[in-house]
């Protein structure tokens, strides 16, 4: 799945948008095919966490980037499911390289090699379900020094 719905494996080849010259538009629901809202996440946490895109009806959402101005979102927006998975992907991702095994960049670069992605498609707020499942089996394999 690439970043812009439509191109299939076209999307892999294009050059990383810079996010300092895009408006994005607001992202639209994977599980509808609805437009996201803008808004804040208190309804969520209780408590402003920042901004988030919003698909009420499916539960589903995505954090923006802290202080973007053109609201860019973190990956795509996600059901419960897909957050627990990202969650428990990026708690094992991360153990990767903190205990030291590796240096982030080198994990995040078998990262891109293990999934198939292009670096700016590589990152777990992108994956869909498949794809976290597909890393979380991956993981144990990472070459250790």
């Amino acid at each position: 799945m690439g970043c812009i719905q439509g191109l299939g494996d076209i999307a892999a080849i294009l050059p990383e948008p810079n996010p300092q010259t895009l408006l994005f538009m607001n992202p639209i629901c994977p599980y509808c095919g609805k437009s996201s809202v803008l808004t804040d996440s208190v309804h969520i946490y209780g408590k402003s966490l920042g901004l988030i895109y919003d698909c009420r009806p499916c539960d589903a959402y995505v954090h923006v980037h802290r202080n973007s101005p053109t609201n860019r979102p973190l990956g795509t927006l996600a059901s419960s499911e897909l957050r627990v998975l990202r969650v428990k992907a990026h708690l094992a991702f991360d153990r990767i390289w903190r205990r030291g095994a590796t240096t982030r960049e080198q994990a995040v670069s078998w990262l891109c090699a293990a999934m198939g992605k292009p670096r700016h498609l590589a990152h777990i707020h992108k994956l869909n379900e498949e794809e976290c499942r597909k890393l979380l089996q991956l993981i144990p394999n990472f070459p250790s020094k």
